[in-house]
Protein backbone atom coordinates (compact mmCIF):
# COMPACT_ATOMS: atom_id res chain seq x y z
CA UNK A 1 0.00 0.00 0.00
CA UNK A 2 1.35 3.42 -0.90
CA UNK A 3 2.14 5.86 1.97
CA UNK A 4 -0.61 8.33 1.04
CA UNK A 5 -3.26 5.65 1.23
CA UNK A 6 -1.85 4.21 4.44
CA UNK A 7 -1.93 7.64 6.08
CA UNK A 8 -5.54 8.26 5.02
CA UNK A 9 -6.62 4.91 6.45
CA UNK A 10 -4.75 5.43 9.72
CA UNK A 11 -6.13 8.94 10.31
CA UNK A 12 -9.51 8.44 8.64
CA UNK A 13 -8.98 11.87 7.06
CA UNK A 14 -8.12 13.20 3.63
CA UNK A 15 -8.12 16.57 1.84
CA UNK A 16 -9.90 18.14 -1.10
CA UNK A 17 -8.11 19.91 -3.97
CA UNK A 18 -7.84 23.11 -1.90
CA UNK A 19 -6.26 21.40 1.09
CA UNK A 20 -9.40 21.43 3.22
CA UNK A 21 -9.63 18.47 5.63
CA UNK A 22 -12.37 15.92 4.94
CA UNK A 23 -13.49 12.90 6.96
CA UNK A 24 -13.01 9.66 5.02
CA UNK A 25 -16.30 8.04 4.03
CA UNK A 26 -17.85 6.20 1.08
CA UNK A 27 -14.64 4.25 0.73
CA UNK A 28 -13.33 0.73 0.35
CA UNK A 29 -11.62 -0.58 3.49
CA UNK A 30 -8.17 -2.08 4.08
CA UNK A 31 -9.23 -5.66 3.37
CA UNK A 32 -10.91 -4.62 0.13
CA UNK A 33 -7.85 -2.62 -0.92
CA UNK A 34 -5.66 -5.67 -0.36
CA UNK A 35 -8.14 -7.82 -2.30
CA UNK A 36 -8.06 -5.50 -5.33
CA UNK A 37 -4.28 -5.16 -5.20
CA UNK A 38 -3.76 -8.90 -4.84
CA UNK A 39 -5.96 -9.75 -7.82
CA UNK A 40 -4.12 -7.30 -10.06
CA UNK A 41 -0.63 -8.34 -9.00
CA UNK A 42 -1.26 -12.09 -8.84
CA UNK A 43 -2.78 -12.09 -12.33
CA UNK A 44 -0.30 -9.55 -13.77
CA UNK A 45 -3.01 -7.14 -14.90
CA UNK A 46 -2.09 -3.64 -16.01
CA UNK A 47 -4.90 -1.98 -17.99
CA UNK A 48 -7.86 -0.98 -15.83
CA UNK A 49 -11.21 0.73 -16.12
CA UNK A 50 -12.95 1.93 -12.98
CA UNK A 51 -16.50 3.20 -12.54
CA UNK A 52 -16.69 5.48 -9.50
CA UNK A 53 -13.75 7.28 -7.90
CA UNK A 54 -15.13 9.41 -5.03
CA UNK A 55 -12.29 9.82 -2.51
CA UNK A 56 -9.98 7.68 -4.59
CA UNK A 57 -9.22 4.78 -2.26
CA UNK A 58 -10.00 2.09 -4.84
CA UNK A 59 -8.27 4.24 -7.48
CA UNK A 60 -5.11 4.37 -5.34
CA UNK A 61 -5.19 0.59 -4.90
CA UNK A 62 -5.48 0.05 -8.65
CA UNK A 63 -2.87 2.68 -9.54
CA UNK A 64 -0.41 1.27 -7.02
CA UNK A 65 -0.83 -2.29 -8.32
CA UNK A 66 -0.34 -1.42 -12.01
CA UNK A 67 2.20 1.35 -11.48
CA UNK A 68 5.37 -0.36 -12.70
CA UNK A 69 3.86 -2.47 -15.48
CA UNK A 70 4.86 -1.55 -19.07
CA UNK A 71 1.89 -0.09 -20.93
CA UNK A 72 -0.09 0.54 -17.75
CA UNK A 73 -3.33 2.49 -18.22
CA UNK A 74 -6.14 3.42 -15.85
CA UNK A 75 -9.46 4.85 -17.04
CA UNK A 76 -11.51 6.38 -14.22
CA UNK A 77 -15.15 7.29 -14.86
CA UNK A 78 -16.76 9.65 -12.34
CA UNK A 79 -19.19 12.39 -13.40
CA UNK A 80 -19.15 13.92 -9.91
CA UNK A 81 -15.44 13.99 -9.14
CA UNK A 82 -15.27 17.79 -9.39
CA UNK A 83 -18.79 18.86 -8.42
CA UNK A 84 -19.53 16.50 -5.53
CA UNK A 85 -16.16 15.13 -4.45
CA UNK A 86 -14.10 18.34 -4.87
CA UNK A 87 -11.45 16.36 -6.78
CA UNK A 88 -10.48 14.46 -3.64
CA UNK A 89 -9.83 11.25 -5.58
CA UNK A 90 -7.60 12.69 -8.29
CA UNK A 91 -5.83 14.91 -5.73
CA UNK A 92 -4.88 11.80 -3.75
CA UNK A 93 -3.70 10.05 -6.92
CA UNK A 94 -1.45 13.00 -7.81
CA UNK A 95 -0.10 13.24 -4.26
CA UNK A 96 0.86 9.58 -4.47
CA UNK A 97 2.72 10.25 -7.72
CA UNK A 98 0.42 8.41 -10.11
CA UNK A 99 -0.07 10.07 -13.47
CA UNK A 100 -1.02 7.18 -15.77
CA UNK A 101 -4.76 7.62 -15.20
CA UNK A 102 -7.34 9.22 -17.46
CA UNK A 103 -10.30 10.82 -15.68
CA UNK A 104 -13.55 10.83 -17.65
CA UNK A 105 -16.08 13.11 -16.00
CA UNK A 106 -19.20 11.68 -17.58
CA UNK A 107 -21.86 9.12 -16.75
CA UNK A 108 -20.67 5.55 -17.26
CA UNK A 109 -23.57 4.70 -19.59
CA UNK A 110 -22.14 7.28 -22.00
CA UNK A 111 -18.41 6.97 -21.28
CA UNK A 112 -18.08 3.18 -21.49
CA UNK A 113 -19.65 2.83 -24.98
CA UNK A 114 -17.24 5.50 -26.25
CA UNK A 115 -14.28 3.54 -24.90
CA UNK A 116 -15.60 0.39 -26.56
CA UNK A 117 -16.03 2.21 -29.87
CA UNK A 118 -12.50 3.60 -29.60
CA UNK A 119 -11.19 0.05 -29.29
CA UNK A 120 -9.90 0.37 -25.72
CA UNK A 121 -8.96 -2.99 -24.20
CA UNK A 122 -8.54 -3.67 -20.48
CA UNK A 123 -7.81 -6.66 -18.29
CA UNK A 124 -9.20 -5.31 -15.02
CA UNK A 125 -12.53 -3.69 -14.31
CA UNK A 126 -13.90 -2.24 -11.09
CA UNK A 127 -17.58 -1.34 -10.75
CA UNK A 128 -18.64 0.96 -7.93
CA UNK A 129 -20.91 3.46 -9.63
CA UNK A 130 -24.65 4.09 -9.55
CA UNK A 131 -25.99 1.19 -7.52
CA UNK A 132 -29.21 0.26 -9.29
CA UNK A 133 -29.59 -3.14 -10.95
CA UNK A 134 -29.80 -1.71 -14.47
CA UNK A 135 -26.87 0.69 -14.11
CA UNK A 136 -24.65 -2.02 -12.66
CA UNK A 137 -25.63 -4.40 -15.44
CA UNK A 138 -24.94 -1.73 -18.08
CA UNK A 139 -21.51 -1.08 -16.55
CA UNK A 140 -20.76 -4.81 -16.64
CA UNK A 141 -22.13 -5.18 -20.18
CA UNK A 142 -19.67 -2.67 -21.61
CA UNK A 143 -16.72 -3.73 -19.48
CA UNK A 144 -17.32 -7.28 -20.68
CA UNK A 145 -16.97 -5.96 -24.25
CA UNK A 146 -13.61 -4.40 -23.32
CA UNK A 147 -12.22 -7.15 -21.09
CA UNK A 148 -9.58 -9.54 -22.40
CA UNK A 149 -9.81 -13.26 -21.73
CA UNK A 150 -8.01 -13.84 -18.44
CA UNK A 151 -9.08 -10.43 -17.20
CA UNK A 152 -10.97 -9.84 -13.96
CA UNK A 153 -13.94 -7.67 -13.07
CA UNK A 154 -14.66 -6.71 -9.44
CA UNK A 155 -18.04 -5.46 -8.24
CA UNK A 156 -18.41 -3.62 -4.94
CA UNK A 157 -21.26 -3.39 -2.42
CA UNK A 158 -22.62 -6.88 -2.92
CA UNK A 159 -24.63 -6.49 0.28
CA UNK A 160 -26.96 -4.04 -1.48
CA UNK A 161 -30.06 -5.71 -2.94
CA UNK A 162 -29.75 -4.36 -6.54
CA UNK A 163 -26.09 -5.42 -6.73
CA UNK A 164 -26.93 -8.76 -5.13
CA UNK A 165 -29.56 -9.47 -7.79
CA UNK A 166 -27.23 -8.50 -10.61
CA UNK A 167 -24.57 -10.86 -9.25
CA UNK A 168 -27.09 -13.71 -9.26
CA UNK A 169 -27.54 -13.06 -12.97
CA UNK A 170 -23.80 -12.80 -13.62
CA UNK A 171 -23.18 -16.17 -11.94
CA UNK A 172 -24.84 -17.79 -14.98
CA UNK A 173 -22.52 -16.33 -17.62
CA UNK A 174 -20.70 -19.29 -19.22
CA UNK A 175 -17.59 -17.23 -20.01
CA UNK A 176 -16.92 -16.18 -16.39
CA UNK A 177 -15.89 -17.98 -13.25
CA UNK A 178 -15.88 -16.91 -9.62
CA UNK A 179 -12.47 -15.44 -8.72
CA UNK A 180 -12.80 -14.47 -5.07
CA UNK A 181 -14.64 -12.22 -2.66
CA UNK A 182 -14.27 -10.19 0.47
CA UNK A 183 -16.32 -11.86 3.16
CA UNK A 184 -18.26 -10.13 5.87
CA UNK A 185 -17.45 -11.51 9.29
CA UNK A 186 -20.71 -13.33 9.77
CA UNK A 187 -21.11 -16.77 8.20
CA UNK A 188 -24.32 -18.76 8.18
CA UNK A 189 -24.83 -22.19 9.68
CA UNK A 190 -25.91 -23.46 6.25
CA UNK A 191 -22.63 -22.40 4.70
CA UNK A 192 -20.64 -24.04 7.50
CA UNK A 193 -22.64 -27.22 7.00
CA UNK A 194 -22.12 -27.34 3.26
CA UNK A 195 -18.45 -26.39 3.50
CA UNK A 196 -17.98 -29.34 5.84
CA UNK A 197 -20.04 -31.61 3.62
CA UNK A 198 -17.97 -30.62 0.60
CA UNK A 199 -14.80 -31.78 2.36
CA UNK A 200 -16.32 -35.01 3.66
CA UNK A 201 -18.22 -35.91 0.49
CA UNK A 202 -15.86 -34.62 -2.14
CA UNK A 203 -17.30 -37.00 -4.72
CA UNK A 204 -20.79 -35.54 -4.55
CA UNK A 205 -20.59 -34.20 -8.10
CA UNK A 206 -19.99 -37.71 -9.41
CA UNK A 207 -23.15 -38.92 -7.71
CA UNK A 208 -25.45 -36.03 -8.55
CA UNK A 209 -23.87 -34.62 -11.70
CA UNK A 210 -21.89 -31.40 -11.93
CA UNK A 211 -24.87 -29.13 -12.59
CA UNK A 212 -26.85 -30.40 -9.59
CA UNK A 213 -23.78 -30.27 -7.38
CA UNK A 214 -23.07 -26.71 -8.45
CA UNK A 215 -26.63 -25.74 -7.57
CA UNK A 216 -26.39 -27.45 -4.19
CA UNK A 217 -23.28 -25.48 -3.36
CA UNK A 218 -24.52 -22.24 -4.88
CA UNK A 219 -24.69 -19.42 -2.37
CA UNK A 220 -27.73 -18.00 -4.13
CA UNK A 221 -29.68 -21.17 -3.28
CA UNK A 222 -28.16 -21.83 0.14
CA UNK A 223 -28.87 -18.43 1.57
CA UNK A 224 -31.91 -16.28 2.03
CA UNK A 225 -31.75 -12.71 0.73
CA UNK A 226 -30.96 -11.48 4.23
CA UNK A 227 -28.11 -13.95 4.61
CA UNK A 228 -26.69 -13.12 1.19
CA UNK A 229 -26.42 -9.47 2.14
CA UNK A 230 -24.36 -10.43 5.17
CA UNK A 231 -22.09 -12.78 3.28
CA UNK A 232 -19.84 -10.63 1.08
CA UNK A 233 -19.07 -7.01 0.37
CA UNK A 234 -17.03 -7.35 -2.83
CA UNK A 235 -16.82 -10.08 -5.46
CA UNK A 236 -14.59 -10.87 -8.45
CA UNK A 237 -15.16 -12.81 -11.66
CA UNK A 238 -12.55 -13.95 -14.16
CA UNK A 239 -13.23 -14.05 -17.89
CA UNK A 240 -12.25 -17.53 -19.04
CA UNK A 241 -13.50 -17.49 -22.63
CA UNK A 242 -14.92 -15.22 -25.30
CA UNK A 243 -18.54 -14.24 -24.75
CA UNK A 244 -20.30 -16.36 -27.37
CA UNK A 245 -23.84 -16.46 -26.02
CA UNK A 246 -26.37 -16.52 -28.83
CA UNK A 247 -29.03 -13.89 -29.42
CA UNK A 248 -31.68 -15.66 -27.32
CA UNK A 249 -29.53 -16.67 -24.33
CA UNK A 250 -31.14 -16.47 -20.91
CA UNK A 251 -30.72 -18.19 -17.56
CA UNK A 252 -32.91 -17.91 -14.48
CA UNK A 253 -31.38 -16.05 -11.57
Amino acid sequence: MNPIQAEILSTNKTQDENGNPVELHSSVDKEEIEFISGLIKDNQLYRAVEVGCAMGMSSLAIADAINHAPGAAHYIIDPFQKSQWKNIGVTNLKKAGYNQFTLIEDYSEFALPRLVKEGVRVNFGFIDGWHTFDHTLIDFFYINRMLDIGGIVVIDDLQMTPINRMIRYLYNYPCYEFAGRVMNREITSKRRFFDTAAKVFGGLKYITGQKVAAELYSSKLLKSDKELKLDSSMIAFKKIAADERDWKWYANF
